[in-house]
């Protein structure tokens, strides 16, 4: 469907479940549910469960999981309470699922129990390297094979061959990226703790318009591919040969 993710806050277990089966079941397969923390601002609005992220996300598959393999689940857990629920159909297919996160603790998480993870918005061959190596760290801490955890990177990507205008176009929505990018990838990313302040304070706080001189093409570049569509494509092989499997 191409929908981006759901989150474990607004819905339950059981509903998501449901949902996505249902959904694979009408497709015939080849489907992927991805989970992530959504939006807090929303969450807040309409009073959602709150819990730690990777904890909740981690406690939300382990029972999809459970369900979709047609087990019946009692679990009674800081978030989620279920007594013998189950599934009240049998999936023809158990759905991937795949973590959306800049944490990477929520990495290290998907390593051990996900099926893949959403990678969103790094373009940095390097900082996608350091992503990949907190996925396998889970991954061989469970004692699962990493090469059978799949890397997503969800990149914007505008191919022109006058990139500055596709820079002006994105720069709202790259400098909200910035904005909610966990400071271990930020690090990786080499984005230094004043430019993120900065950015911040401009998206969350309104100190300041989002400029070129605020989010340079340079910073835009860090999370975007942009250019031509010779420089599209090295860039996509860069992030490729860093441990992308997906994009």
């Amino acid at each position: 469907l191409g929908v981006g993710i759901a989150n474990p806050y607004t819905r339950h277990p059981m509903q998501l479940t449901r949902a996505i089966c249902t959904a694979a079941d009408m497709r015939g397969g080849d489907m992927v549910f991805g989970i992530g923390a959504g939006l807090k601002s929303t969450r807040a609005a309409i009073g959602a469960n709150e819990g730690e992220f990777v904890q909740t996300t981690r406690d939300c598959i382990s029972i999809m999981k459970r369900l979709m393999a047609g087990e019946t689940v009692s679990f009674d857990g800081p978030v989620f309470k279920l007594e013998k629920a189950r599934l009240m159909f049998k999936p023809t297919q158990s759905v991937p699922i795949y973590v959306a996160s800049t944490h990477r603790d929520a990495f290290v998480m998907a390593g051990e129990i996900a099926d893949g993870v959403i990678v969103g918005n790094v373009a940095e061959p390097e900082a996608m390297a350091q992503v990949v190596s907190w996925v396998h760290e889970g991954a061989h801490r469970a004692g699962r094979d990493p090469k059978a955890i799949q890397i997503v990177a969800w990149n914007i990507a505008v191919v022109d061959d006058e990139p500055e205008r596709a820079y002006d176009t994105m720069r709202n929505a790259i400098a909200k990226s910035v904005a909610i990018t966990h400071r271990a990838v930020r690090a990786a990313m080499g984005i230094d703790h004043d430019t993120w302040q900065a950015v911040h304070g401009a998206v969350r706080h309104g100190k300041g318009e989002i400029t070129p001189a605020l989010v340079s093409n340079g910073l835009i570049d860090k999370y975007a591919i942009v250019g031509s569509a010779k420089r599209c494509a090295e860039r996509m092989r860069a992030l490729e040969q860093a441990g992308a499997t997906m994009m």
